[in-house]
């Protein structure tokens, strides 16, 4: 339960530290308009996209739930190998 705790303060250290570096290239002008701070951000959110729609194919094509897909995924199994 520890490492679950750790991961999540991992996963929101991560977000806060990549936020505040857009916040603060925008200020010093290292970024110049919204737009580039738009497409630094719809690059994860493409790939979010991506994987959602992969792991609905998978499971609708399988005989298994989509519960079994995401317990795999928590386990660390590559689901690009499974497939």
């Amino acid at each position: 339960q520890l490492r679950g705790h750790f991961h999540q303060f991992l996963k929101y250290l991560v977000s806060f530290l990549i936020s505040y570096q857009i916040i603060f290239f925008y200020n010093q002008n290292i970024i110049n308009n919204v737009e580039e701070i738009f497409i630094l951000l719809m690059i994860p959110g493409v790939d979010m996209l991506r994987l959602f729609f992969f792991l609905i194919s998978l499971s609708a094509f399988s005989q298994n739930d989509f519960t079994v897909t995401v317990n795999n995924i928590k386990e660390g199994d590559s689901i690009l190998e499974r497939s």
